[in-house]
């Protein structure tokens, strides 16, 4: 939905056609129902291994601390981070978009929950980087502080900052993100504050679900 894949359907809410192109790949094989639960689904590992050759340089998976792979051509990124803190999978994240070289259009953090104590300051600077991103996750990546560099994100359709201790999100920031459709913030158990225009945005869906211990 995020990458304007979908053909719109009179009548039907994008995430219905969403739903129906995943069920038509299920169906033909392409994909199958993940053990994660049923909002999840797999790639056969024959389809999985096409799809990286086919993507080449253009989408990369990351784990760890090999980002001199990234190249200029990359444009859709995922990094896991297994066995690296939150403070130092945020600083690279941070140092990526502040490049001017790297010109993403995906970056998404399959980062797992964790219990590290760092607090990190999300800035975002005003580099092609930012302002061409349309898919950012940054769940769990411990950002306990947001400013106005939100904005900076002009091109944001999709917006995941599950799993992070902020207390709010500023006003004019993700109302001023003309291309925003879904911001995702499940347990985020300290916010108790949203931007007070954020009714404005009727196109907007919002997901904050609290993990009870």
């Amino acid at each position: 939905m995020a990458e304007n894949l979908l053909q719109s359907i009179k009548g039907k809410r994008p995430e219905e056609i969403g739903r129906e192109y995943i069920d038509i790949l299920i169906s033909r094989s392409l994909f199958q129902k993940s053990r994660e639960g049923d909002q999840c689904v797999a790639m056969h590992n024959l389809v999985h291994d096409m799809a990286r050759f086919v993507s080449a340089e253009f989408s990369l998976m990351l784990d760890g601390s090999d980002s001199q792979r990234l190249v200029s051509r990359t444009r859709y990124l995922a990094c896991t981070n297994r066995g690296i803190n939150a403070h130092d999978s945020f600083m690279q994240f941070q140092q990526l978009v502040s490049s001017e070289n790297i010109v993403l259009r995906t970056f998404l953090s399959l980062k797992e929950p964790t219990r590290d104590l760092s607090k990190n300051k999300l800035v975002l600077p005003k580099t092609s980087a930012v302002k061409v991103l349309r898919v950012l996750s940054l769940a769990c990546y411990q950002i306990t502080s947001l400013d106005s560099s939100l904005a900076n994100l002009i091109s944001i359709r999709y917006l995941n900052l599950s799993g992070n201790g902020f207390k709010e999100i500023p006003d004019n920031t993700i109302t001023s993100l003309p291309y925003l459709q879904t911001l995702l913030l499940a347990d985020c158990s300290r916010l108790i504050r949203l931007p007070k225009d954020i009714v404005s945005l009727t196109h907007l869906q919002i997901s904050i679900f609290m993990e009870h211990q």
